[in-house]
């Protein structure tokens, strides 16, 4: 009996001394965590400049009526031995300079090198020995006056931020930031980021490479330069916009000037645009005018006032109704449906398409060759049509114009309706001038 209790005793201590390895060895797995907290306040004005310089953090910033900053800061480092736990936690702190209208506040790892290869890391700060470790984690939290001036720069950090009240330069990468609204002077610039903000109030600068933008409004921007990115707002004021690339949704835009590159933009109101496009689309209810110079690129509105482009090559038009078009293209298609005052196009292999000339329409000037025009005229309209066509193939309507030979090869006549019949002018010309004048009431 002894000895079949030694035999069971002998079994159990065997196999104490089988798993006691395996939990040692998954605890050096896991490694040794080390822990530090960093906590300070300082008293300072209320219009206190605070700049934030911190890369690898989750950072909270709660803004407040009280004339402080304050800040509970906590570092988290892992590694397989304890002495890279304490050798890496000793290396990083905080290097802040206070004063009652300045605190500077930087969280850096300084390191000179860092390695990172199969999942084995291994860093070396100046002078010292490399130090392996797993991980680390920086937490911050700040409490700041609500009307500090911020100035804050970060690499792949993630940002929860409340309503800033005065100035802002947020210069952000690789990172996530969520803020409320900023009531001052804004420059914003952000790489590789999500974002997402209220209401800025003035911006002078505003820069995305690559980012996912959202935002209640811009009410005032300087520049607006985007690159690669996706850009959600409800309403951007007057603005210089540099676009390379992107998907814009913006609900309201104001007045728009500058340039735009393989963009998409959808909008519901457009203010005074003058931008120079190359292949990109444009869609929109409304806008007050469009000009500057398009290439390859597509317009489609509902309505609009004056639309004037200095050049257009390979362009698409569609807006159901206008103000008034003229400009200069090479192969163009433009599908309009009424135009209320005027046309002066001068186009070379372009399809100019008007439903309806309106009643209050003032004139037609097209110039053009190898041109497809088709007019249609409001019932009403009292108007005379001056052709100067070489080799053309022309449809008029029967009536005053029938008695009209235009089967030459040449074509130059004047003729009037008097009636005021609405009716379809289609012409295909070779080359040549066609005008249409209105007459009467």
């Amino acid at each position: 009996m002894k000895n079949v209790n030694k035999v069971h005793m002998l079994k159990y201590i065997l196999l104490i001394l089988c798993v006691v390895p395996i939990h040692l060895a998954n605890a050096k797995d896991k490694g040794i965590e080390k822990t530090k907290t960093f906590e300070e306040q300082f008293v300072v004005d209320k219009n206190v400049r605070y700049h934030l310089d911190i890369n690898d953090a989750v950072v909270r910033i709660i803004t407040t009526d009280k004339p402080e900053i304050s800040y509970k800061c906590t570092v988290k480092v892992r590694a397989a031995e304890e002495a890279d736990a304490e050798a890496l936690l000793s290396n990083i702190s905080p290097n802040i300079e206070a004063t009652p209208a300045n605190v500077d506040m930087v969280w850096r790892l300084c390191a000179s090198r860092l390695e990172i290869k199969n999942d084995k890391k291994k860093i070396k700060f100046e002078n010292g020995p490399w130090i392996k470790f797993q991980d680390f984690s920086i937490e911050l939290e700040v409490y700041v006056p609500r009307t500090a001036r911020f100035d804050i720069r970060s690499s792949y950090s993630t940002f929860n931020v409340d309503d800033m009240a005065s100035d802002a330069t947020l210069k952000m990468q690789d990172c996530h930031y969520y803020g409320g609204n900023v009531q001052g002077i804004a420059s914003l610039t952000f790489t590789y980021s999500e974002v997402e903000l209220g209401t800025v109030a003035n911006a002078e600068c505003f820069k995305l490479y690559e980012s996912d933008f959202r935002a209640t409004a811009i009410n005032k921007v300087a520049l607006f330069k985007s690159t690669y990115s996706h850009v959600t707002i409800s309403r951007v004021g007057s603005t210089e916009m540099q676009s390379y690339e992107d998907k814009l949704y913006i609900d309201e835009l104001g007045d728009v000037t500058g340039k735009m590159t393989y963009s998409k933009l959808q909008a519901k109101t457009i203010g005074a645009w003058n931008l120079s496009t190359y292949e990109s689309d444009i869609t929109a209810t409304s806008a007050k005018s469009l000009m500057g110079a398009s290439h390859y690129s597509s317009f489609t509105l509902e309505s609009c006032g004056a639309v004037k482009f200095e050049s257009l090559y390979e362009d698409r038009m569609t807006i159901s109704k206008i103000d008034s078009f003229e400009g200069k293209g090479h192969y163009g298609k433009f599908e309009f449906g009424n135009i209320s005052n005027f046309i002066d196009y001068h186009g070379f292999e372009d399809k100019l398409q008007v439903t309806q000339l309106g009643k209050s329409i003032q004139r037609v000037s097209v110039d053009g060759k190898y041109m497809n025009v088709s007019l249609g005229v409001a019932p009403g309209l009292v108007y005379s049509v001056d052709l100067d066509l070489q080799y053309p193939n022309v449809e008029l309507p029967p009536g005053d114009f029938a008695s009209q030979d235009l089967t030459r090869s040449t074509v130059k006549t004047y003729m009037r309706n008097k009636a005021g019949d609405g009716i379809v002018f289609k012409f295909k010309m070779y080359e040549g001038k066609l005008r249409i004048l209105k007459t009467g009431a």
